[in-house]
């Protein structure tokens, strides 16, 4: 067996130049066609020959998402893309895929764009075709809270023994998830006693004081 014209890649016989030749597998390298030649030779050295074409099809074999893994935080987004490769492992056109969430929180649509939900963890992803299914996976990190609004002091020099205090926090679980600490920081005059503290609605507080002079007044914003 011989082959001859421009082949796709190199092929190799489990048997040639022999009389168990006669039935023979051939393995390819690469989709494409090919065109074989066997040549028959009998003890004498007579010979006769036939041609074969063979068309190899370009089969999917395997799916690679990316990225391979990935961090975002909750209620965020994160696309995802797959690349195919056929069954000699070239890469080839990508299919139409199913994307599914096989495990975890979470949702992703039809081209691959994953949301996060609540709470923090992991989900899997995968993609399928033609019986051929990739995987990766997604850690849904919790995000620490940021400052919507500033704080701010209702009046300021104050006048009377208290003022009002505000802020506003933002977090990816949501505001209503947040806990407002209130607090007295470096050398005060007096204690400051707040009417609302380390709860959600301590957003907005009253500061009251018991002597005159400067106080530096922290808020700081845990989430759940």
């Amino acid at each position: 067996w011989s082959t001859f014209g421009l082949l796709p890649a190199p092929v190799s016989f489990s048997a040639n130049a022999n009389n168990i030749a006669k039935q023979t597998v051939v393995t390819f390298g690469a989709a494409g066609t090919y065109h074989f030649l066997v040549t028959i030779t009998d003890a004498e050295g007579l010979w006769t020959g036939a041609a074969v074409t063979v068309t190899v099809d370009q089969t999917l074999a395997a799916l690679a998402l990316s990225p391979a893994s990935a961090t975002i935080f909750q209620n965020a987004q994160q696309q995802f893309t797959a690349s195919a490769s056929d069954q000699f492992g070239n890469v080839m056109a990508t299919p139409t895929l199913d994307w599914a969430v096989a495990s975890g929180n979470g949702s992703i649509d039809s081209s691959g764009l994953f949301t996060s939900s609540t709470p923090p963890g992991s989900a899997t992803i995968t993609a399928s075709a033609g019986g051929v299914t990739g995987a990766t996976s997604i850690t849904i990190a919790n995000a620490p809270p940021t400052i919507a609004v500033a704080a701010a002091v209702g009046a300021n020099p104050v006048s009377a023994v208290s003022t009002q205090l505000s802020v506003l926090g933002a977090d990816d679980a949501g505001e209503s998830n947040l806990i407002y600490r209130w607090s007295a920081i470096g050398t005060v005059p007096a204690p400051v006693i707040f009417s609302d503290n380390n709860t959600n609605s301590a957003k907005n507080a009253i500061a009251s004081f018991d002597a005159p002079g400067m106080y530096d007044l922290q808020v700081t914003i845990f989430d759940a």
